[in-house]
């Protein structure tokens, strides 16, 4: 491998193909294995058999002498990278470097978030990336394995049951919580923390379950309360079918496609109020505000709200006690992601939802902050901010619903450390929100 080039990426480094991390030194390239593996590592990019690449000099004219013809190798490229962050990657040593290397082959895209990482979350700190190549197991060996890995089993039966009819893969979302934190250069130990038992497992499943069912109890709540709040507002202002007149919403907002796409849904519906207004109404096409918004996704009100004059939408935020139409846009998108999640059975309890909330100052002494780099202190994005809103919003539009303190008997008996996984501060269920 002496022979072969060496190169060090610049620029546009989230372009590159996937590269693979060589762990150890390569002999004949004794300028990079001298500046020792506590700073740099070396970068093997897949053997690139037939694979394009081209030299690209960052929109400049190439001096003569240089070519930007294609490059066929097939020979293994070497890069030199610092490694940090989550994923190992901080991007190219520096030095003067004027071209730039563009792979035309992409790499599979990751989970790493890390904004320097070109490979989002499939480099590994250290060693190569591998095939994957771990057989099925059955059930019981699959039992076997957890106790192997220290997990204490109280029931066969009960752990059988449950690996059977919920999963091992979706199990370990769970169980991950009691194990030993990994070592060095680990992604998990698979090793448990001496008196974890499979029961506290499935208890912590079922009270991730409950909680999300109460999410979905809470956000079917929110959706028609903002419903009915937008189509009142609209319709006594601007009429029952004033929703097919573009004036009425933003000049950005893609009024046509929304139409086009609810004809689509009428056409396909075979809902009684459709069936009703195409066999008694021959104009217009489409049925009134009330029942249009019957056919629409939560996600689809919130397009339409967030489209509408500035005093209507503003109205409707009101209605739900939310301060501004700017909150309540950040608000209901942030609950249609919780909604999707929890429509499809994901875990709750300790993720860590993808769409931060907007600030909501009115109730910044009952959320948990965080400075945020470039932003200042803004709301965590731990479940629990979530759930304070959904209860905010409940007591507005339902006063008499027991939704907040349902939520705070599920979650007030969980183990401090799940609580605190969840982001819910020290004596929260106190506070007069959740009684």
């Amino acid at each position: 491998m002496g022979d072969q080039p060496l190169v060090q990426l610049a620029g546009e480094h989230r372009d590159a193909v996937h590269p693979r991390v060589v762990s150890e030194p390569v002999a004949g390239h004794a300028d990079l294995a001298a500046t020792g593996p506590e700073q740099h590592s070396l970068i093997e990019i897949e053997p690139l058999l037939n694979w394009t690449f081209k030299l690209r000099d960052q929109g400049r004219r190439p001096r003569q002498g240089t070519t930007h013809d294609p490059l066929q190798k097939r020979t293994p490229v070497l890069a030199r990278f610092r490694l940090s962050g989550c994923c190992g990657f901080a991007g190219p040593t520096s030095g003067p470097l004027t071209r730039l290397l563009v792979f035309r082959q992409q790499h599979p895209p990751g989970l790493c978030r890390s904004p320097a990482c070109p490979n989002r979350g499939v480099t590994l700190p250290s060693g190569r990336l591998l095939r994957y190549s771990k057989p099925p197991l059955n059930i019981q060996d699959q039992l076997q394995q957890l106790r192997d890995r220290g997990l204490l089993v109280g029931s066969d039966d009960l752990a059988l049951n449950a690996l059977e009819l919920i999963g091992y893969y979706r199990l370990s979302a769970y169980w991950l919580f009691f194990e030993e934190p990994p070592a060095s250069g680990e992604t998990r130990s698979h090793r448990f923390k001496p008196g974890s038992t499979f029961e506290q497992v499935i208890d912590l499943f079922n009270k991730d379950r409950l909680i999300r069912l109460l999410v979905i109890d809470a956000i079917e709540r929110i959706e028609i309360a903002a419903r009915s709040a937008w189509v009142q507002e609209m319709s006594m202002k601007h009429g029952p079918h004033c929703y097919l007149d573009p004036q009425l919403f933003r000049p950005d907002f893609n009024h046509g496609e929304q139409l086009e796409q609810l004809r689509s849904q009428l056409q396909q519906s075979n809902e009684t109020f459709v069936i009703h207004y195409r066999q008694t109404y021959s104009e217009p096409e489409l049925p009134p505000i009330w029942a249009m918004t019957e056919l629409i996704s939560l996600g689809t009100l919130r397009a339409w709200i967030a489209a509408t004059e500035l005093d209507s939408k503003t109205k409707v935020a009101r209605s739900l006690g939310m301060p501004s139409a700017q909150v309540l846009n950040g608000v209901l998108h942030s609950l249609n992601l919780l909604r999707n999640i929890s429509a499809h059975h994901g875990r709750l309890w300790n993720r860590l939802i993808v769409k931060r909330l907007p600030k909501i100052k009115k109730l910044q002494h009952l959320l948990v902050l965080e400075d945020v780099d470039e932003e200042g202190v803004q709301p965590s994005k731990n479940l629990y901010n979530y759930l304070v809103v959904m209860a905010i919003i409940v007591r507005k539009v339902a006063p008499l619903s027991t939704w907040p303190s349902r939520m705070a008997t599920v979650i007030s008996p969980m183990p401090s450390e799940q609580q605190e996984a969840m982001g819910c501060p020290v004596g929260w269920y106190q506070q007069q929100i959740w009684s």
